[in-house]
């Protein structure tokens, strides 16, 4: 089986003496961060072991590497608790495909909303009006109108409030 993803993070090897052969054995294990799904939006951590020296020195993972890892997948009964399985992931080959990018998210970008200016039913296109943007803006009195009396809040101490 081949899966691709990012490199996540990386367990420190283990070794040990074979009880059958009596030869020295390395392992070292890792995950991986693959991303699934029709735009990659979900992402999912994926656990290998690698067996062996030779291949934990020739794969030479760093976190944050792209790779492409061929794997075996394969249950296994424990030998101390008879009746418990459990899965095997033994990686075979590690190619680097590089650097990503970052963000690793192959999302397509959604296009950002822009009001269109429409023609205003609440703006009469007349002098003293700005150009319709689609949107009511209220604008300053017309001439032949007496202006307001406007006052300040909070009132001033001694002054009467404005209700």
């Amino acid at each position: 089986m081949e899966i691709t993803g990012t490199v996540f993070k990386i367990f420190d090897p283990k070794s040990g003496v074979g009880a059958k052969s009596g030869k020295t054995w390395v392992s070292q294990s890792f995950l991986i961060e693959i991303r699934t799904g029709e735009h990659g939006q979900y992402s999912h951590k994926v656990l290998l072991s690698m067996f062996g020296e030779d291949l934990i020195k020739k794969a030479q993972l760093s976190v944050g590497l792209k790779v492409k890892v061929v794997f075996e997948l394969e249950a296994r009964e424990s030998s101390k608790t008879p009746g418990t399985w459990y899965n095997d992931t033994r990686v075979y080959d590690v190619v680097q495909m590089g650097v990503p990018q970052q963000p690793v998210l192959n999302m397509p970008q959604q296009p950002q909303y822009q009001p269109q200016p429409q023609q205003g039913y609440f703006q009469p296109q007349q002098a003293g009006y700005q150009q319709n943007t689609g949107f009511y803006q209220p604008q300053p009195m017309q001439q032949g109108f007496p202006p307001q009396q406007t006052q300040q809040f909070p009132p001033q101490q001694g002054e009467a409030l404005p209700f």
